[in-house]
Formats: C-alpha cells, sequence, structure tokens
C-alpha cells in the first residue's frame, strides 16, 4: 500500500531475529500437450523424470509487511520438511523428495519510473526483480555475505539453510508501497535470467513461485503511460490508482499467465505458482488440492470484491480490506494474483492460494511444498 507523504549451506544455529513484530527443457509430451512444441520451435521429447526445484519466493517488502514475513520464516521450517523429507511422511506416500534445491528471493519494488514517491527509495527500477541476497539488518548473527541464490542438494545440512534463508528472505520494510509482483516475477525469470540472475533456473527443474504478500498487484504496463505514478496528476488517490485506471495503465494477467508458462512450454506441469495472500481466513473455499471451482469461490466470495472503503479508517482513499485480523494486520484483496494462479493451471501446471491473514503460515507453506513435491519424480 502507498502512504501518502550459488552455494550449500554451511552449518549454523538457529537465527536470533533482532526484530520482530509484536505478537526447470524439453519436457514431456501428455495426452493435453501433444503435438506441442518446444520454445525453440522443435517438437517436444520426453526428458528424464527429475528431483530437482528451482523455488523463487516474491516477498512483499512495502510498510506494511513486518510481521508476515516473520510468520513466513517461521513457517519455511514446513514447507522444507516437507519438500527434502526422505521418510514419505512429508508427502503423499510414493511421491520422491527434492534431493537438488534452488532458492532465490526477490522484492515487489520495481520501482516507480523515475517519479519521486515518498515510500519508494528507489523510483527508477527498484529491485527490478534481481535476486536479493544482502544480509538481514533484522536477523543476527548472518553470514557477511551470501551468493546470489541459496543451494542445497540431499546430505546437506536443513538448519542451516533455513537460517540463510532468514538471512536473505527478511527484506524488512523499506519497499515501494507500489507492489508490482508479478512484473518482479517476470523480470526475475526472463530479463535477468541470464545476467544478474545467471545460473538460478535451470532448464530440467520443476519451477515453484512462491508470492508473500498483503496486497493487490499493480504491474504496469511496459508499453503504457506512467503517469501513474505522478502524484501531481489528477488521477485520485495513490492507493487507488491501481483500481481506477486499470485498463489504462495495468498489464493484463494473461500477459504473465503467457509468459511464466513459456519457461515450461512443453511440460507446463513442470510449473508451480502459488500465493499467500490476501484471502480471507474464513471463506469456506476448499484451499487444498484446489480445482478450479475451488478457485471461483475464492473470487466469489464477498470479502474478494473491489469495493472502495468509505468507513472512517478508509476515508474512500483505499479498498475494503479483505482481512482484518486484530494483532495481524490487514490485507485486500488479491484478485489479480488469484486469477494468474488459475491461469497457469489451466495451462497444466500446478499451484494453489493460501491466506496470509493468520499468525501461522506453516499450514500455508506446507500445503505449497505439498503441491511443488507432487510435481517430482516425473
Amino acid at each position: 500500500m502507498v502512504r501518502e507523504p550459488g552455494r550449500s549451506a554451511a552449518a549454523f544455529g538457529w537465527p536470533v531475529f533482532v526484530l520482530l513484530a509484536s505478537l526447470g527443457c524439453e519436457p514431456p509430451v501428455t495426452d493435453r500437450d501433444a503435438g506441442a512444441e518446444a520454445a525453440d520451435g522443435g517438437a517436444c521429447s520426453t526428458p528424464p523424470p527429475t528431483t530437482a526445484v528451482d523455488l523463487l519466493f516474491m516477498i512483499d517488502n512495502s510498510s506494511s509487511m513486518g510481521q508476515e514475513q516473520s510468520c513466513a520464516s517461521q513457517g519455511f521450517t514446513a514447507a522444507l520438511s516437507t519438500l527434502v523429507d526422505r521418510s514419505g511422511d512429508g508427502g503423499t506416500p510414493g511421491e520422491v523428495a527434492v534431493t537438488d534445491l534452488h532458492i532465490g528471493v526477490v522484492s515487489s519494488d520495481m520501482g516507480t519510473a523515475g517519479y519521486s514517491i515518498t515510500t519508494c527509495r528507489e523510483p527508477t527500477d527498484g529491485d527490478d526483480g534481481m535476486l536479493l541476497h544482502e544480509p538481514s539488518t533484522l536477523v543476527g548473527g548472518c553470514d557477511p555475505s551470501y551468493p546470489t541464490f541459496l543451494s542445497w542438494s540431499t546430505g546437506d545440512d536443513t538448519e542451516a539453510l533455513q537460517y540463510d534463508f532468514d538471512c536473505i528472505s527478511i527484506l524488512g520494510t523499506g519497499g515501494c508501497g507500489f507492489e508490482q509482483q508479478l512484473a518482479a516475477v517476470r523480470e526475475a525469470l526472463t530479463t535477468h535470467a541470464a545476467g544478474a540472475n545467471s545460473g538460478f533456473l535451470r532448464e530440467d527443474s520443476v519451477l515453484a513461485v512462491v508470492l508473500l504478500t498483503d496486497e493487490e498487484d499493480c504491474s504496469i504496463r511496459t508499453d503504457g503511460p506512467t503517469d501513474i505514478f505522478d502524484t501531481s496528476t489528477d488521477l485520485g488517490p495513490l492507493n487507488l490508482r491501481c483500481f481506477n485506471h486499470r485498463d489504462e495503465y495495468v498489464e493484463p494477467v494473461s500477459s504473465f499467465v503467457s509468459d511464466l508458462v513459456a519457461l515450461r512450454p512443453c511440460a507446463p506441469e513442470r510449473l508451480v505458482v502459488a500465493a499467500i495472500a490476501g484471502i480471507p481466513p474464513d471463506s469456506g473455499c476448499n484451499l487444498s488440492g484446489m480445482t478450479d471451482a475451488d478457485f471461483q469461490c475464492v473470487l466469489d466470495h464477498p470479502a474478494m470484491q473491489e469495493v472502495i472503503d468509505e468507513s472512517p479508517a478508509g476515508q474512500g482513499e483505499r479498498l475494503t480490506p479483505s482481512c482484518d485480523v486484530p494483532g495481524l494486520g490487514q490485507a485486500f484483496p488479491p484478485r489479480r494474483i488469484v486469477e494468474l494462479v488459475r491461469g497457469v493451471r489451466r495451462e497444466g501446471a500446478s499451484g494453489t492460494v493460501q491466506s496470509i491473514c493468520d499468525a501461522d503460515l506453516s499450514p500455508a507453506m506446507r500445503e505449497i511444498a505439498r503441491v511443488v513435491r507432487s510435481r517430482l519424480g516425473r
């Protein structure tokens, strides 16, 4: 929300937080895509099964995300256990575990096209979808530096990996309030894949993208006007601009669906997209093993509708929160994010959406890891 003016993990102990909140290839031809073509125009061929995962976290680092980052850090323990457990307890019996893991982190901060906004410290490009690996100042005992992304293989220390993940994923809350979550993911996996983020995304892996955010996506069109960021224009309250002027300024979700699916053109089953976002915690919708009908249930929920908040708290300058939990804070309807996950699923990928409106994000992280693990060995 806008506030108006490759390494192997080394052995370490569990992190001490200084500050906490209060409380991918030539994939197989399947029945659905028989006759599909690879990205280079050649026919698809069947690759060997994989147990490698490239796991990209997009973490919202705007001013409202301090506690959620801490909760997600704790939930990562559950996700990692589910991914790497070789006893069978971490996933469905018969499934294989991850043996080779890359973990990268990007933020939602893509700048403001050069316009100055008080909450956006780098107005030109923000973090621009580059993998972030500076040690967090909010976590005690981090290494002086980290590689561009973390690497883990069977036999490596999982506690060390958990520690290192904390050190690169607790981003703080100094990021731009114009969150461009989908654009950040695309830049990370396309524009910077062979440059700043080189080595992270492999051809033979399962690619898993996890978005952690309490806001809706506001990814601006790359070929359109940018004065949506200009505070001197008569476009209304900053927090409502992406809602009121979406058709003119905001890139369609379908573009991001196409770009993500294109990363696994012959094997969409090796793509997983998931989100922990402002899904109402009492939605009554099934969020485990989600079907298309389950996504529609989420989108149809009354709290997921975009309505301007005319209450004393909103004063007509924001949307009504989709959840507001005492002690946890608020989140807003992530309709574009839900539509993204549903969209890639309709193209043969896997995905799930979970609620960020819970102090314990372990169940959400565990469900995401379960979906990722179900794609292995194929």
